[in-house]
């Protein structure tokens, strides 16, 4: 797997913004996507292929505690590993922040 995975910044806010609107129903909105991306409770991640934005993820986390909020993979990227891979990063993130239950 060629991809690969970092935080999200503000660049990245359009291509996730319009990631949600091909994967849900009920998308995110890029002022939603930025809410959360400068809250402090959150990380969020984005998984890349040559410039390309094929997939995010993230989760909050409060007092110690963390909750996935998104993960999301673009169609053409989907049972490749992945989603696997964002929450593997999600996973690693969350024990370097001392947060052991997601």
């Amino acid at each position: 797997m060629d991809f690969v995975i970092m935080e999200m910044t503000p660049y990245h806010i359009s291509d996730c913004a319009a990631l949600e609107g091909e994967c849900f129903s009920e998308p995110w909105s890029a002022q939603m996507l930025m809410d959360e991306l400068n809250s402090y409770f959150a990380h969020y991640f984005v998984a890349m292929k040559n410039l390309h934005i094929c997939g995010y993820g993230g989760y909050i986390s409060v007092r110690g505690e963390g909750e996935i909020t998104r993960i999301l993979v673009a169609k053409e990227y989907r049972k490749k590993g992945l989603g696997c891979a964002i929450l593997d990063k999600i996973i690693e993130n969350a024990r370097a922040q001392n947060i052991y239950r997601l």
